[in-house]
């Protein structure tokens, strides 16, 4: 799962990064300092809002080709996310 991030997040996706920089400091004025540190209850409530929608649904599909692609490295990349996950699955 790292190795698919690290490649999906500085390889891949030029404004990806940005989009994940953006996301969790969203998620950490809407906890009101520290995501990590607030109840997992409260969590829940913040990831559900309306502002952080688009960035939790990039999340899940991330963290869903992440978990599910194959697990040798991809070398090669398109412009999509789900590119670098058809990589991950037709090697």
């Amino acid at each position: 799962m790292v190795a698919y991030m690290d490649q999906l997040l500085w390889r891949c996706v030029a404004d990806l990064p940005d989009q994940y920089i953006s996301g969790i400091a969203l998620l950490d004025r809407q906890a009101g300092g520290d995501f990590t540190s607030v109840p997992p209850l409260h969590q829940d409530l913040i990831l559900s809002h309306g502002q952080l929608v688009s960035f939790t649904g990039l999340l899940f599909r991330h963290t869903i080709d992440a978990m599910y692609a194959g697990p040798r490295h991809v070398n090669r990349c398109d412009d999509s996310p789900s590119g670098i996950a058809m990589a991950y699955f037709s090697g």
